[in-house]
C-alpha cells in the first residue's frame, strides 16, 4: 500500500521550504522531497523585501531572519568612468511592518527555513530523495520517488507543488512549456568575503561595454556581477586569478575592495514564464513557473509570493472549508503579477545598465531627476518592484480589494505592543476601525466565521485605551495612526483580510452583512 499525505512538495530551496512551513502552520500533512542530501552551498539570491518578511511572519520566522540581514541598503549608480551619478537609501516608512529591502545570505535563509520545519509534527523533509515520476487522477496525485540508495517507492497526495527550480522535473512531467528567452549575454559572478560592514549596499557601475554590480551582504560577504562583452571567452574569465579580477575593477578606484574570492562562475539571464502554473492537482511555484533578470532582486521574492498565495487556499480546500474552485484564483492572481514584476525588473535594468553612449546620457539624466526630486525618489522606491496589487481573483473588485493591508504595531489591552499580523493570527481576520465587526453579523454568519477559525479585531484611535475582556472581538489601539489613515483613505470601516494579508473586501458598517456574504461566495463555502 502506498504512503499517503495531503501535499507533496518537490524541491527544498527557499520557495519549497517556505511552502512547507506554511503548510505546517496550517496543520497540513506535507512531505518535502529534495534530491540533494545536504544544504546548498551556492547562494543565489541576495535580498528580501517587506512582502517576503511578512510571509515569514505568517509562520513565525520573520524576526529570526531579520536579525541576520542588513536592512535599508544604500543604492549607488556610477558612470563608466567611476563618477557617482546618483545615490539614495532604500529606507522609508515600514507600511507593511518591515524594511522595504534587506541584503541577506541565502545559505542562512535556507538554514532558518530548514530548522523551522522541525516545529511541525505534520511535515517531513526527505533529503536525497528524487521525484522521478508523476501521475494524477480525479481524486489524487501519485509521485514516484527514488531514495538515496536507489530504491523506488510511490507516495499519494491530494496535491503536488513543483518548487524544483528552472529545470523542474515536475513541470516537464506535466508537459508545461516555458515562454521567454535566455539571453546570449554572459555574466561573471564572483563571490568573495571581505571586511564586515554594518550596512548593506548595491552599487551599479555603468560601463556600456562591461557593466558591474556590487552587493554588500551580511558577515562581510560580497557579490560581484560583471557583464561580459560579446565574443569574450566565459571559461577564460572563470580561470582569472586575484590580480586578473582586480584589473577588471581598476577604473573604480573609490569603489568597494575585493575580498577573499570564494567562487567564480558565469551564467546567462533567463526571462520566461510558464504557459500555466497549474495542471490539475499539480502547481508550479518559484523558478519552476517563472524566471526573471536579477536586476531588481525580485526572483526569489516572487516565488515566496507564490507560496503565500497558494498554501492558505490549499488548507481551506483540504479542510472542507472552501470549494476546490478557489484554487483557480492562484493562476488568476499570480501570473499577471509575475509579468508586472518582470516589467519592473526590465525598467531597473534600463536605468542601471547602459547599452551605448546615447543611452548612457539619457539614463544618467533620468537617474539624477529620479533620485534628486523627493516625490520622484519615493515613487522610484515603490515602482522598482511590482506593487502588491492583484488584478483578478478571490477578492472584491472594489478598491482596496487585492492590495495588502498596512501593518503597524498596535497596543493590546495587557499593555504589550505587537505587530498587527501577530494579533490576528494565521487565518482570516475582520478588522473594524472603531467598529466591532461581529455586531453586524447574524447567527449563521457568526457560525461560518467561527468555522473558518477567523479572528475579529476592533481598532481604536490614539488616546482610547483598549479594554480587556471585550468578548470575542479583541480591542487594540493604533497610536501610530497608520490604520486610521488607511481606513480613511479607502473610505471603509470593516476590512476582511485573507491569510496572506491581502484585502478580500472593505465596506461600511451598513454594508457588512453583504460584505461577509460576498466572502462566503468567493470561497464557495
Amino acid at each position: 500500500m502506498n504512503e499517503r499525505v495531503d501535499v507533496i512538495v518537490v524541491g527544498a530551496g527557499p520557495v519549497g521550504m517556505t511552502a512547507t512551513n506554511l503548510l505546517g502552520q496550517y496543520g497540513i500533512r506535507a512531505l518535502l522531497l529534495e534530491r540533494d542530501a545536504t544544504l546548498t552551498t551556492y547562494p543565489r539570491a541576495t535580498n528580501l523585501d517587506d512582502e517576503a518578511l511578512r510571509t515569514f511572519q505568517m509562520f513565525g520566522l520573520a524576526q529570526k531572519q531579520l536579525d541576520g540581514m542588513l536592512p535599508d541598503p544604500s543604492l549607488s549608480v556610477y558612470s563608466g568612468s567611476g563618477e557617482l551619478v546618483a545615490e539614495l537609501s532604500m529606507a522609508g516608512p515600514k507600511t507593511l511592518g518591515f524594511p522595504r529591502l534587506c541584503t541577506m545570505l541565502q545559505t542562512s535563509l535556507e538554514r532558518t527555513l530548514r530548522e523551522g520545519l522541525g516545529r511541525f509534527g505534520c511535515v517531513e523533509l526527505r533529503a536525497g530523495h528524487t521525484a522521478t515520476g508523476l501521475s494524477q487522477s480525479d481524486d489524487q496525485a501519485v509521485v514516484t520517488v527514488q531514495g538515496p540508495g536507489g530504491e523506488s517507492y510511490r507516495v499519494e497526495a491530494d496535491f503536488v507543488l513543483g518548487c524544483d527550480g528552472g529545470r523542474s522535473i515536475v513541470r516537464k512531467l506535466c508537459n508545461i512549456s516555458m515562454n521567454g528567452s535566455s539571453s546570449e549575454e554572459r555574466w561573471m559572478l564572483i563571490e568573495a568575503r571581505g571586511e564586515v560592514r554594518p550596512a548593506g549596499c548595491f552599487s551599479f557601475f555603468g560601463d556600456p561595454r562591461r557593466p558591474l554590480v556590487f552587493v554588500q551582504q551580511p558577515e562581510g560577504f560580497q557579490r560581484w556581477s560583471i557583464r561580459l562583452p560579446p565574443g569574450e571567452d566565459a571559461k577564460a574569465f572563470e580561470q582569472l586569478d586575484r590580480d586578473g579580477l582586480q584589473a577588471l575593477f581598476a577604473r573604480w578606484k573609490d569603489g568597494p575592495k575585493l575580498g577573499e574570492v570564494r567562487r567564480i562562475r558565469t551564467y546567462a539571464i533567463n526571462t520566461c514564464v510558464a504557459d500555466r502554473f497549474r495542471s490539475g492537482r499539480v502547481f508550479l511555484l518559484g523558478d519552476s513557473a517563472h524566471m526573471m533578470p536579477p536586476f531588481a532582486g525580485q526572483g526569489l521574492c516572487s516565488g515566496l509570493r507564490d507560496a503565500a498565495n497558494l498554501c492558505w487556499k490549499l488548507s481551506l480546500v483540504l479542510r472542507g472549508l472552501s470549494s476546490p474552485d478557489l484554487l483557480d484564483s492562484y493562476e488568476q492572481e499570480r501570473i499577471p503579477h509575475v509579468k508586472e514584476s518582470i516589467a519592473a525588473t526590465e525598467r531597473v535594468g534600463w536605468l542601471f545598465f547602459p547599452r551605448g553612449r546615447r543611452h548612457d546620457l539619457v539614463r544618467r539624466a533620468a537617474l539624477r531627476l529620479l533620485f534628486g526630486v523627493p516625490p520622484l525618489r519615493e515613487q522610484f522606491k515603490r515602482r522598482s518592484k511590482a506593487m502588491p496589487r492583484l488584478r483578478q481573483g478571490a477578492f472584491s473588485a472594489r478598491p482596496p480589494g487585492g492590495t495588502m493591508i498596512a501593518q503597524p504595531r498596535v497596543l493590546r489591552a495587557d499593555g504589550q505592543r505587537a505587530m498587527l499580523d501577530d494579533v490576528v493570527g494565521s487565518g482570516f481576520a475582520a478588522i473594524g476601525m472603531g467598529v466591532d465587526p461581529l455586531e453586524t453579523l447574524d447567527e449563521p454568519m457568526r457560525h461560518f466565521w467561527a468555522r473558518l477559525g477567523a479572528r475579529t479585531l476592533k481598532v481604536l484611535p490614539a488616546g482610547q485605551p483598549p479594554r480587556a475582556g471585550a468578548g470575542s472581538c479583541e480591542e487594540v489601539q493604533d497610536d501610530s495612526g497608520l490604520l486610521a489613515r488607511w481606513f480613511a483613505e479607502h473610505r471603509g470601516q470593516i476590512a476582511l483580510v485573507r491569510p496572506d494579508r491581502f484585502v478580500a473586501a472593505l465596506f461600511s458598517r451598513q454594508e457588512a452583512p453583504e460584505g461577509f456574504r460576498s466572502l462566503r461566495g468567493m470561497l464557495g463555502a
